[in-house]
């Protein structure tokens, strides 16, 4: 689970940076349910993105989520870190 908190600042027209910091909290990993206390399975992170407006109301956006603290481990050897890249298009119905 993602709760991203972020910021949009418009660089040129129909082009924006977006930046913020994000918490996730480690539902599952696999099929396995995580039974580990509550601080191992809540990370955070740091969300950059870029979107462009290609007409009022249709957008392409990519973000990349770096995650700072590392997460779930299983024996004193074993971190993880969740790090991603989305890519979407965005459709506002009514703007």
């Amino acid at each position: 689970m993602h709760l991203p908190v972020l910021v949009t600042y418009e660089v040129l027209p129909n082009f924006s940076l977006t930046l913020g910091p994000e918490l996730q909290y480690v539902l599952k990993r696999g099929d396995v349910d995580l039974d580990y206390e509550f601080t191992k399975r809540l990370l955070f992170g740091g969300d950059f993105g870029i979107a462009y407006e290609f007409t009022h109301n249709f957008h392409i956006q990519a973000r990349y989520i770096y995650t700072f603290t590392k997460g779930w481990n299983m024996n004193p050897t074993a971190y993880h870190r969740i790090n991603n890249v989305q890519i979407g298009l965005a459709y506002f119905f009514d703007k």
